[in-house]
């Protein structure tokens, strides 16, 4: 018969273990408005794009401190980092923590990241010795549609706007799937950052083609009727003759063939 004195020492180092890796850190929910939330996630000193995967819940629910009725799930998520756009991350792979409403079915974009892998920019910080999202239930993390980008050395006073217009009109040295880039572009390409949106819709419209092309010379039609300044207006109709953009409509109902 074992000795059962002995067993028990020898398996609570085990028990320890298995306990501390459940644990759920004291985390709490942000206590800012959504506009105050919003100017702090632009401010945050990390900003980073990564492969996150095997999002799970954990812990329990929680209340909402600014928006009473709703209750908060902390989340937990494995983020394999590609590039640190903003502040300092040793570590390649980190993991993640946010709080996620209860109910996905908000009238704007969620923060969630599901299973599945995805790449996103991520606007993060330090709290308690771990890492989390810059802001509670609303997304701080879009998908970068792209592919991966090892080269792209922004500048680190740019905004996290920037960065995201920045990639999401740029292909990556990767497989990018057309529709996806297309997709990008529709969503991303009116975010503001004119400047910079007008100087990547350029390029891809004239070095793509197929659906890649006519989606960068749908927001350059755009652009060009904009109540922007005339000078980013006129580079916008100049980049549409240089690349032969075909389009016909106006405002959402701007077609391009």
């Amino acid at each position: 018969m074992p000795n059962l004195r002995v067993s028990g020492i020898l398996l609570l180092p085990y028990l320890v273990l298995a306990t501390g890796c459940d644990r759920v850190p004291p985390l709490r929910p942000y206590d800012r408005p959504l506009d105050k939330e919003l100017t702090q996630a632009e401010a945050e000193p990390l900003v980073i794009v990564g492969v996150a995967e095997g999002d799970q819940k954990i812990g329990r629910l929680v209340a909402s401190p600014v928006s009473p009725g709703t209750r908060l799930q902390l989340h937990q998520v494995t983020v394999h980092v590609e590039n640190v756009l903003r502040g300092s991350i040793p570590e390649h792979t980190i993991t993640l923590y946010y709080f996620a409403f209860e109910y996905l079915n908000t009238p704007h974009l969620p923060l969630i990241f599901g299973k599945a892998p995805s790449r996103r920019l991520i606007a993060l910080r330090k709290d308690g010795g771990v890492y989390r999202a810059a802001i509670d239930g609303w997304n701080c993390a879009p998908r970068i549609a792209t592919g991966a980008h090892p080269g792209y050395k922004p500048d680190p006073n740019a905004s996290a706007l920037q960065y995201e217009v920045e990639l999401s009109l740029s292909r990556s040295e990767g497989p990018v799937d057309d529709g996806d880039f297309a997709d990008a572009i529709r969503v991303r390409a009116g975010f503001g950052q004119e400047s910079t949106a007008i100087e990547k819709l350029r390029h891809l419209a004239l070095t793509e083609s197929g659906k890649v092309k006519w989606a960068a010379c749908a927001w350059l039609r755009q652009y060009s009727g904009m109540t922007i300044d005339e000078s980013l207006r006129g580079r916008a109709r100049d980049s549409m003759k240089a690349a032969g953009c075909s389009c016909r409509g106006s405002g959402a109902s701007v077609v391009c063939e």
